[in-house]
């Protein structure tokens, strides 16, 4: 099982199955004179006997594994009545990849092939006992490596209009470990590099800087002007050339010392009677026919962009351009002003970096112990179970989808008092907000109080209501996808056994900046239930609407809403945490200075469901 090229983008890799099928048929056994036992048949033939209707559940384009005259390589029929067939399919499947150990990361994805057409009362898929997964050292893809692989048989139950059958399938698990070594000779080590050479520059004299670095530009430069250029410089090269007859003492120019220096001088214009000047200096009696004709036509050209060096004795100075703007000469531009230049040596280097790392290091210790003094008290409630029920919420939700939600308690204990100001966060792990599907899926302008369906939002742009297609809002998977759970606090006294719930405070949670991007069409008159009745709501959010975000304040729905604009900040790592809301600290009441001490409880409406996450915890 070859695997072509892995999409981590689109959470899909590409594999070729070579799948050896071999079952028995009555119906086919046969007699032969000459003792044959194998029948090698065509291909094609294949059709005219029955073949198992075989499919993958997890490939990208639904369908089943035909097996056709393009597919199957090889036929033959034993004289016992035992088929074999072997084909050779491509498919594009989906894998769930996990990038939390991103470059060290190691990857599962799995083939699972399943009977389409027959029950497992009829078909059963098995492997074969001796050597079911062959040529396992063929796993060739770049950048990854075969770790491992696993069989396994199962059973799933499949769900009919008539009745309920179960089919059998047999499952491959295919490990591979990125290579991380590619990595370091492909981005780490030539950064490190990059980085020790600026480092290295600082000890170098400015006059020692080539100027050869100019070269640069020419990537910048339009195809049709570096035409000209080439043609520039085969011209000029040419005139060098010619003159070496003329004067043989002056040192040679090499190529790459011309490009050093014309492109210092890429601004001047030196005019032909400059050029025909020098070489009339430099001419002598011994000079060619050739050469003189060169000067005749020099002497008609306008040589733009053109330095000839020492080798010709002209100067590049901007005086003698006199068709430049003088405007950009100026020291400015120029960058000729006067500057403090420090020699970079071990001697002035070195204390500085001293320097730094003492501001640094105090800096740092500042904060850790800033850090230190933070209170924190986590509770996971992922598996959060109903007080009456028989199973989890989470559990409970996926069974039935139509319920609003499911509600469940947890009691804790505080051993000291959290002092102002209290925050509470949810977390969740695992969950990958920086996809760039994901992030890509949202309609700003629609955020921004524009409210019309837009096609970045598919699949979630439209939901079914009522027989008709009505536009969601927020549309796109970072609305379909928010954080809806809801939490309560009470804190109990156990000598009086009452429970004083505490008050929290839903907005001053997000960012200014973030909240200038949000807002409702109209404000909150009309009602919001008027202004967004044109729409509905993402199908995650179940039975709950945007103008229901906060019921306690009417100023804090709809798109205006800061539970949401905080969601809509997507985290950069797949564990990260937001800020749900504040206590607030109210004058008089128990909780004005601090969180107390002592026994909570907590109430969760349980709503956003992490399960389908791999060890989603919430």
């Amino acid at each position: 099982m070859p695997m072509a090229s892995i999409d981590e983008i689109n959470s899909e890799y590409s594999v070729i199955l070579v799948m050896d099928l071999e079952w028995f048929d009555d119906g086919l056994v046969f007699d032969c004179p000459d003792d044959l036992v194998v029948l090698s048949m065509e291909p094609s033939l294949y059709s005219r006997i029955w073949t198992p209707k075989l499919g993958v559940p997890d490939v990208k384009e639904p369908g089943s594994v035909e097996l056709s005259g393009q597919t199957v390589v090889a036929f033959k029929v034993r004289t016992d009545g035992y088929i074999f067939i072997r084909s050779r399919i491509q498919l594009k499947l989906f894998c769930q990849l996990n990038f939390k150990n991103y470059p060290f990361d190691e990857q599962k994805c799995s083939v699972k092939l399943e009977s389409r057409s027959l029950s497992d009362d009829n078909v059963i898929l098995k492997w074969r006992e001796d050597k079911p997964f062959r040529n396992a050292e063929r796993f060739n893809i770049i950048g990854f490596r075969l770790s491992g692989y696993e069989l396994s048989n199962d059973t799933v139950q499949v769900i009919d209009l008539f009745e309920d059958d179960s089919v059998n399938r047999v499952i491959v698990t295919v490990s591979f470990t990125r290579e991380w070594y590619h990595f370091w000779l492909d981005v780490y080590l030539p950064s490190a590099l990059f980085v020790a050479m600026s480092w290295l520059s600082f000890w170098l004299e400015i006059s020692a800087a080539p100027a050869r670095i100019t070269l640069v530009s020419y990537l910048y430069r339009s195809e049709k002007t570096r035409q000209q250029r080439v043609k520039t410089l085969q011209r000029d090269l040419s005139a060098l050339s010619l003159a070496s007859l003329a004067s043989s003492t002056d040192p040679l120019i090499t190529v790459s010392k011309y490009l050093d220096i014309s492109d210092m001088c890429s601004k001047s214009k030196l005019m032909a009677p400059d050029l025909v000047d020098n070489l009339r200096r430099l001419s002598s009696a011994t000079v060619s026919t050739t050469a003189h004709n060169l000067k005749k036509s020099l002497s008609k050209t306008d040589l733009s962009q053109s330095f000839m060096g020492r080798y010709l004795k002209i100067r590049c100075p901007y005086e003698l351009a006199d068709n430049i703007d003088r405007k950009s000469l100026n020291a400015f531009k120029q960058q000729r002003l006067p500057a403090w230049k420090p020699i970079l040596t071990c001697g002035t280097v070195l204390p500085s970096f001293f320097l730094l790392g003492i501001v640094f290091i105090t800096i740092g210790v500042g904060l850790l112990f800033l850090s230190s003094r933070v209170q924190q008290f986590e509770l996971d409630y992922t598996n959060c179970w109903p007080l009456y029920g028989m199973s989890s919420c989470a559990q409970t939700l996926e069974d039935t989808p139509e319920v609003e939600g499911c509600k469940c308690w947890y009691k804790f204990e505080l051993n000291e008092d959290f002092y102002s100001s209290v925050y509470i966060y949810y977390a969740l792990n695992n969950y990958y907000q920086n996809h760039r599907m994901y992030e890509n899926s949202m309609d700003s302008s629609q955020l921004d109080g524009q409210l019309t369906a837009s096609s970045v939002c598919a699949p979630y742009q439209y939901k079914e209501v009522l027989g008709r297609q009505v536009p969601i809002v927020p549309c796109g998977m970072i609305g379909n996808s928010f954080f809806n759970d809801s939490f309560r606090i009470w804190r109990h006294d156990l000598i009086t056994g009452l429970a004083e719930e505490v008050p929290l405070l839903f907005t001053g949670i997000s960012w200014p900046s973030d909240q200038n991007q949000f807002s409702n069409p109209i404000g909150i008159w009309p009602p919001l239930e008027i202004v967004y009745a044109n729409f509905t709501n993402p199908p995650n959010w179940r039975h709950r609407h945007i103008w229901q975000l906060d019921p306690h304040n009417p100023n804090n729905n709809g798109l205006r809403n800061e539970a949401l604009i905080v969601w809509f900040r997507t985290a950069a790592f797949p564990e990260f945490r937001k800020l749900y809301a504040r206590v607030n600290h109210l004058i008089g009441s128990v909780f004005e200075k601090s969180l107390p001490n002592g026994h909570y409880f907590l109430e969760i409406s349980y709503i956003f469901v992490v399960e389908y996450l791999t060890t989603g915890v919430k």
